[in-house]
């Protein structure tokens, strides 16, 4: 299963890869401490007690240990090796894989629920992502995932952005990869999710709470 435009060759997802894989650590310290806090929604959604669960991009395993304590049957995948390194530690109970959402390497049916979290921005193709999530699914299984709002109705991704505006380089010379907000749209999930396969599709916005020590 090939697609020379989510190969590893891919520049944007090879600077995805890299990146996380260099601040796995921090990420996991400063970061994920906040987006955990949809993990409890996300796995309401799919209804995952007791499933055997996927979390796509997986990440430093947060919302792996958040499934393993509703006793669902774990697997997790991302594509930067030091978030999986992470992972594994946190959460032996379950088996990780350093792998690709866009190629993923379990067979059709494997699954009875899959999970993504705040990462579908990550992905050079997000449709031929959540078309593979669809694919490893069961029939009758549930999907979910999460992303950001765009920065009209996110006063923190405004706030961020405004700042990198003011004070940042914006003359890096970055690979393209997809609009970062594309799936805060509503209608935008409806439509790719439906085209994909998916039916009795649901978009709800969560809160997060973002706390910092001071103002800088």
């Amino acid at each position: 299963m090939t697609d020379d435009s989510t190969s590893v060759h891919d520049p944007f997802k090879q600077f995805e890869r890299d990146r996380f894989s260099l601040v796995a650590q921090k990420y996991d310290e400063a970061i994920a401490t906040v987006t955990s806090q949809v993990d409890e929604a996300i796995l309401d959604a799919v209804g995952a007690s007791g499933l055997r669960l996927l979390d796509v991009a997986c990440g430093t395993g947060w919302l792996s240990a958040a499934a393993l304590k509703r006793e669902a049957i774990v697997t997790g995948l991302d594509y930067a090796e030091n978030m999986v390194a992470i992972a594994r530690v946190r959460c032996p109970q379950a088996s990780f894989y350093n792998g690709d959402a866009e190629n993923l390497p379990f067979e059709s049916g494997q699954f009875e629920a899959v999970v993504c979290s705040l990462s579908i921005l990550h992905f050079p193709n997000p449709e031929r992502a959540i078309a593979e999530s669809f694919r490893v699914l069961k029939p009758g299984g549930r999907y979910a995932f999460t992303c950001w709002t765009p920065p009209t109705c996110n006063p923190f991704m405004a706030l961020i952005l405004g700042s990198v505006q003011t004070y940042g380089n914006m003359d890096l010379d970055l690979p393209s990869g997809p609009p970062l907000f594309r799936f805060g749209e509503r209608g935008e999930c409806e439509r790719v999710l439906s085209a994909e396969g998916f039916t009795e599709v649901s978009v709800t916005e969560l809160p997060i709470k973002w706390t910092f020590s001071t103002p800088k």
